[in-house]
C-alpha cells in the first residue's frame, strides 16, 4: 500500500473511532453504564416481597411451591439470591433493539463430576453426565432411583434425570402465576421472554456448577498463553464455575434431558477485559450485522451478535492484530474475515469449547448460501463499504475533529443522568444500596446527588411529621427550623427545595409566604432556561455553562425532576390518591412539579378565603396546561395522576360537573396507556365518578 493509501486508512479509522464513540460512549462513560445499569431495579410482574415471603407459600400450587420455598430460604440472612444480568445492555454497547438478559442462578441444588465433590447443607444433589451429548450440552442425573419425582424430572433407561423442557415449564408458571395478565409471556429458547413496555426480557433460571468441564480447560490455557485477560480476572472467572442453561441440542433425540453448557459470566469478564478499540470493533460488527447483513430479509436471524463477540476473542488470544484506533478499520476487517471463513467452512467454534460448532444446524437451510454471498459482497467492498454503514455515515458527517475529544467527567456524567435519575425514581428506598455499589469515591458527584436526595426525602418527612403533631413549643419550632435548612442544603433541582418549604407553610396555614414561594416556582418552571429531568437537553446545559466540576451543582441551577411524595408526608387532600397508587406500603409516587405547584396556588387561594377569580385561575393554567402541554410539563405517563389532581381541586370547590370530566379523563389514559398496575388507583377513579354522578343527577 502507497503512503496516500496508508494516510487515507489511517484517517478513515480515527473517523470511524470517533464515531463510534459519539454512539457508544469513551471508556470512562461505558464503564459507569456497566455500573449503573448493574445497579438499575429490574421491573417483574409479581412482588419480590409477595415471592419471598414465606408467609404467602400456602397460596402457592403444590407444583410451585419448591420453588417458593427454596427462593424465600436463599433470601434468608447469609444467603444471597443470585441475579445475573447479561446481553449487550450490561456489556455497554447496546443498540436499540438490545434486550435484556436477565439469569437467576435456581438455589439449592448443586451439580457435581462425582459424589466426592458433593458439599453438605444442599437440598438437592445431581450428578453431571457427559454421555452422547453434543459437545457443548449435558446432562443432569439423579444419584440416586426414586419413585417420587419432582416437577422438573424424569425418568430416562430407568435414571432420574432433570428435564430442561420440564424445568422451563415448571418456571413459567412460576412467572404466570404473578404476571396478573399486565405482561406478555412467551417461552423463547431457554428463557421466559416478559414483554412490557420496557421492552422485551429474557428471564431464565440456570444450574450452576463451581467447576469448569473438562472440556473447558483448554480455553483457560489459551487464555494464560496470551496473558489476557490479568491473573486476577482469570481467577475470578475460574471462580465463577459454569451455568447450565435448559436447552437442549435440536438435532437429539433426547433435547428434552439436555442441558447447555454456559459461560455468561465469564464472557462478561472477558467484555470488561477488552480494551477500547477491542470493545467498538465488537460494537461495529454489531451495527454491520444489524444494518448491513440483516438489510437482506432471506438472512435475517442466521447470524447473531455473539458470534461477532466470539470472533473478536478469538482473535485477540489468536491474532497478532495491534488494537489501536490507528489500526481500527483492520481491527474490524480481520474479525469479520474471521466471521466469513467461518460461514463459507459451516463451523464457528465456541470460544470456550470449541468442538461446539455454534453453527449447528443452520447451515442446511437455501438461506445459507444466501448469506455466503451477501457477506462475500460486502467483505469485496473494502473499507468503503464502512461509510455506508447508517449509523457510521451519519456520525461521520457531525465529526469535525479526527479524534475523539477527551470527555470531561461532567460530560461522562450529563449522558448517564437519565439512567441515574432512573436508578432513583424506579427504586428510592434502595439509595443506599445503590451507593454501596457505585462505592463513595467512585465518582463524588453521584455520591453527592443520591446522598443528597436521600437526606432530602428523609428531612422532609420528619418535617411533615413535625407539622402533623399537636405540639407547639420552643423544641419543636428549632427542629423545624433545623429540618427546613437541611432540605434547602440538600435540593437536588432547581425548585424541590422551595415546594419542600411552600407545603410546610400550606400546612401551619402561612398561606401569604406559601403563595410568594409557588410563584417564584411557577416562573422559574417557566423559564427558557429550564430543563426537564425526563427531557434532559445535554447541549442545551452545556450552552448554560453547566459544565461546571461538579455537575451537580449546575443542575440545582435550571433542572427540575418529580416531586417525591408518599401518603403520610403529602398534602392531606393527595393522600388517598398517593395511597392508591401504592405497590407496596411505602412506595413513593412522582408527582409533575409543575402541576403541584398550580394545586398548591389553588389550595392556598382557596383555604385562604379569596374571591373565586384568584383561586380559578391556577385550575383555568393547570387544565391549559394538561390539554396543549407536549411533554414539557407533564410527561404522558403522568397525565392520568395529573387529571385526577384538577379532578381533587374541582370536587373540592363543589364544581361537580368539571370534576367529572377530570376524572373521565384519568380513566381515558389509564385505559390508553394500559396501566393495568394500577388496580386501586382505577378503583378509586371509579369510585369518584359514582359519587359525583349521584350528586349531579
Amino acid at each position: 500500500m502507497d503512503d496516500q493509501g496508508y494516510e487515507a486508512n489511517f484517517n478513515l479509522s480515527i473517523h470511524v473511532y470517533s464515531a463510534l464513540c459519539e454512539t457508544f460512549g469513551i471508556a470512562e462513560e461505558i464503564a459507569l453504564k456497566r455500573v449503573l445499569f448493574e445497579t438499575l431495579p429490574m421491573k417483574y410482574p409479581f412482588s419480590v416481597q409477595q415471592l419471598l415471603n414465606e408467609r404467602d407459600l400456602s397460596n402457592f400450587p403444590p407444583e410451585l411451591r419448591e420453588i417458593a420455598t427454596s427462593l424465600a430460604q436463599s433470601n434468608k440472612p447469609g444467603v444471597k439470591m443470585v441475579r445475573i444480568v447479561s446481553g449487550s445492555r450490561a456489556e455497554g454497547v447496546s443498540l436499540k433493539s438490545s434486550d435484556v438478559d436477565v439469569m437467576y442462578l435456581y438455589p439449592n441444588i448443586q451439580i457435581v463430576e462425582s459424589m466426592q465433590q458433593a458439599k453438605e447443607g444442599v437440598s438437592s444433589i445431581y450428578l453431571l453426565e457427559k454421555g452422547n451429548t453434543r459437545p457443548g450440552f449435558i446432562r443432569i442425573k439423579a444419584p440416586l432411583h426414586r419413585k417420587k419425582l419432582k416437577p422438573y424430572e424424569c425418568y430416562h433407561e430407568d435414571a432420574v434425570y432433570v428435564s430442561s423442557t420440564k424445568f422451563k415449564d415448571f418456571i413459567y408458571e412460576h412467572f404466570q402465576k404473578y404476571s396478573h395478565g399486565l405482561w406478555s409471556l412467551n417461552i423463547h429458547g431457554p428463557c421466559v421472554e416478559i414483554t412490557s413496555d420496557i421492552g422485551p426480557m429474557d428471564n431464565a433460571y440456570v444450574l450452576t456448577s463451581e467447576r469448569w468441564p473438562r472440556d473447558a480447560i483448554g480455553c483457560l490455557h489459551r487464555l494464560h498463553k496470551k496473558k489476557w485477560p490479568s491473573h486476577e480476572v482469570m481467577t475470578e472467572m475460574v471462580k465463577d464455575g459454569c451455568l447450565f442453561v435448559p436447552i437442549g441440542s435440536k438435532e437429539s433425540r433426547f433435547e428434552h434431558i439436555e442441558w447447555r453448557v454456559s459461560f455468561s459470566r465469564a464472557e462478561k469478564r472477558l467484555v470488561y477485559a477488552m480494551n477500547h478499540t477491542q470493545l467498538l470493533t465488537y460494537a461495529l460488527l454489531k451495527l454491520f450485522l444489524k444494518e448491513k447483513i440483516e438489510q437482506n430479509s432471506e438472512v435475517e436471524g442466521l447470524l447473531c451478535s455473539y458470534f461477532m463477540k466470539t470472533a473478536v476473542f478469538w482473535e485477540i488470544v489468536e491474532g497478532q492484530t495491534k488494537w489501536a484506533p490507528s489500526c481500527f478499520l483492520q481491527c474490524f476487517w480481520v474479525c469479520l474475515g474471521r466471521v466469513l471463513q467461518w460461514i463459507k467452512d459451516e463451523n464457528s467454534p465456541n470460544f470456550f469449547i470449541p468442538e461446539n460448532n455454534m453453527f449447528f444446524g443452520k447451515t442446511k437451510s437455501r438461506s445459507w448460501k444466501t448469506l455466503i454471498r451477501v457477506v462475500s459482497a460486502l467483505y469485496r467492498e473494502g473499507f468503503s463499504m464502512i461509510r455506508s454503514i447508517p449509523s457510521i455515515q451519519k456520525r461521520l458527517v457531525k465529526i469535525e475533529s479526527p479524534m475523539p475529544k477527551q470527555s470531561t467527567r461532567t460530560q461522562v456524567l450529563l449522558k448517564v443522568f437519565p439512567q441515574l435519575v432512573l436508578i432513583f425514581e424506579e427504586n428510592p428506598d434502595d439509595v443506599l444500596e445503590v451507593l454501596k455499589t457505585l462505592q463513595v469515591g467512585y465518582l463524588p458527584e453521584i455520591s453527592q446527588f443520591l446522598r443528597m436526595t436521600f437526606l432530602n426525602q428523609y428531612c422532609f418527612g420528619l418535617l411533615i411529621q413535625q407539622c402533623n403533631s399537636r405540639r407547639h413549643n420552643k423544641t419543636q419550632y428549632l427542629n423545624e427550623a433545623i429540618l427546613l435548612r437541611a432540605i434547602m442544603y440538600s435540593s437536588t433541582d432547581c425548585v424541590r427545595g422551595q415546594l419542600c418549604l411552600a407545603i410546610y407553610l400550606y400546612m401551619r396555614k402561612r398561606y401569604d409566604k406559601s403563595i410568594k414561594l409557588l410563584h417564584q416556582v411557577r416562573s422559574k418552571l417557566n423559564s427558557e432556561n429550564h430543563m426537564c429531568a425526563w427531557r434532559f437537553d445535554q447541549q442545551k446545559y452545556a450552552s448554560l455553562g453547566g459544565n461546571s466540576l461538579f455537575i451537580f451543582d449546575g443542575m440545582r441551577k435550571n433542572t427540575t425532576m418529580y416531586f417525591p411524595l408518599r401518603p403520610q408526608t403529602s398534602l392531606p387532600e393527595l393522600s388517598d390518591m398517593i395511597r392508591s397508587l401504592e405497590n407496596d406500603p411505602g412506595d413513593i409516587q412522582f408527582v409533575p412539579p409543575y402541576v403541584l405547584t398550580l394545586f398548591m396556588l389553588f389550595l392556598c387561594h382557596f383555604w385562604k378565603g379569596e374571591s373565586e377569580a384568584s383561586y380559578k385561575e391556577a385550575l383555568i393554567d393547570l387544565e391549559e396546561t394538561l390539554r396543549t402541554d407536549n411533554g414539557h410539563h407533564v410527561n404522558r405517563s403522568k397525565l392520568p395522576m395529573a387529571w385526577h389532581i384538577l379532578g381533587i381541586a374541582q370536587e373540592i370547590i363543589g364544581d361537580f360537573k368539571s370534576a367529572y370530566l377530570s376524572f373521565w379523563k384519568t380513566r381515558t389514559f389509564i385505559r390508553e396507556a394500559q396501566l393495568e398496575e394500577l388496580k386501586s388507583f382505577k378503583k378509586l377513579n371509579k369510585k369518584k365518578l359514582k359519587r359525583i354522578s349521584s350528586i349531579l343527577s
